[in-house]
C-alpha cells in the first residue's frame, strides 16, 4: 500500500507528495533531520526544548507550505519525504492563507 499525502491552500490542491523508495542516503538525511527537531523547535511564539511526534510534524508541514510559497524546491521536497516517510497515516495538510500568514490542520 502506498502511502502519501495532498497539500490544500484555501481550497486549492497545490502539491500532492506520493512515498518513494528510500535510498539509503535518504534515510540518513532523514535521521539528520529527526535529530535536529529532537534539540527544539519553535512552534508559534513558543520554544519547545523536546517536541512530541506531532510537534515535530506541525513544524515539518509548516516548513513546507512556507517553501511552497516561496518555490524553494529542494526543501519542499525533503520536507514532503519526510513527512510521508515519517507520518504515513498523513493524507492532508489543509492550509488557509490570510494576508501573508498560513494556518493550517493536518488530516489523517
Amino acid at each position: 500500500m502506498s502511502t502519501g499525502f495532498i497539500v490544500t491552500i484555501n481550497n486549492q490542491m497545490v502539491y500532492e507528495c506520493n512515498d518513494t523508495r528510500q535510498p539509503a542516503r535518504l534515510r540518513r538525511h532523514l535521521d539528520e533531520i529527526d535529530n535536529k527537531l529532537s534539540q527544539g523547535i519553535q512552534l508559534g511564539d513558543s520554544w519547545v526544548d523536546t517536541p512530541n511526534d506531532l510537534q515535530k510534524q506541525q513544524y515539518t508541514a509548516m516548513i513546507l507550505i512556507d517553501s511552497l510559497d516561496k518555490n524553494k524546491e529542494d526543501l519542499v521536497n525533503i520536507m514532503s519525504v519526510y513527512l510521508c516517510k515519517r507520518y504515513p497515516a498523513l493524507k492532508e495538510i489543509r492550509a488557509s492563507r490570510t494576508d501573508d500568514q498560513f494556518t493550517f490542520t493536518l488530516i489523517e
